[in-house]
């Protein structure tokens, strides 16, 4: 018997260490509790949360010596500090980062990304810095690594988010806010149109998210002529008190 576990010892001990992931998808599915192999010889963080319910740690997730568990809907991937993404850091309300230097800075600067439906959308894009929700799109408020997160050279949407992001420090061509604050400044408003009137514009617009109203001016009785800004683009609506739209033109 000794003998026996003298040998069992022995090819243990002969047997070669098998090298654990740096970064593993590991996911709670009926909300049972799963184990996945990894390295978590260092700091362990979360890179990209999969599931609605938040992975929070020591709750839902938590670390044994060689492995990562996951529980009650947690869904994410997670990494170790020696891994490629070693170096991602997040900063809620001044944007992500995604910092490895073999980072694709190729892509756009600034992308606008929408999860339809509440599925999950990845749009490509450079992620080589610091990047923030540049203007809210959705009535679902975009909230870092819950609905919105960043890959190697792609940013991803998920549960509704729907805006648009850009890349700190890139102007990407576009306007800034303050050139589109000037802009909206040289239209005067004469008046307040009726709340039917600016959602049969919205309706109209079918954007699918209400636009910016930069001015409102009385036209005839019962008229409005409505100016109306869609991200940088601003349309004329034309609309009666009732919501009836006659004419709906972009502006230059």
């Amino acid at each position: 018997m000794n003998h026996t576990k003298t040998l069992m010892l022995s090819m243990l001990l002969l047997t070669p260490a098998v090298a654990l992931a740096d970064r593993v998808t590991c996911e709670s599915k009926d909300s049972k509790q799963v184990e996945c192999p990894m390295n978590t010889s260092g700091e362990v963080r979360i890179v990209q949360q999969l599931s609605k319910t938040r992975c929070v740690d020591g709750q839902n997730w938590g670390l044994f010596k060689h492995s990562v568990w996951v529980s009650g809907g947690c869904r994410a991937v997670f990494e170790s500090a020696g891994g490629s993404a070693g170096n991602n850091q997040s900063a809620y309300g001044g944007g992500n980062t995604y910092g490895d230097a073999s980072n694709d800075d190729s892509g756009p600067s600034q992308v606008t990304c929408e999860s339809n439906d509440g599925r999950r959308t990845e749009c490509d894009m450079n992620t080589r810095g610091r990047v923030r929700v540049e203007r809210q799109l959705s009535k679902t408020a975009c909230v870092e690594d819950q609905n919105w997160g960043l890959n190697r050279s792609s940013i991803w949407v998920s549960g509704g988010c729907r805006a648009v992001f850009a890349l700190e420090g890139a102007s990407n061509g576009q306007s800034s806010r303050a050139d589109i604050a000037r802009e909206d400044a040289q239209y005067n408003s004469s008046g307040r149109a009726p709340a039917a009137a600016i959602r049969g514009c919205n309706k109209f617009a079918n954007e699918g998210y209400d636009g910016t109203i930069v001015s409102q001016n009385a036209m005839k009785p019962g008229w409005w002529e409505v100016v109306l800004r869609f991200e940088e683009y601003r349309y004329v609506c034309n609309v009666s008190d009732r919501g009836e739209v006659s004419e709906f033109n972009k502006l230059d």
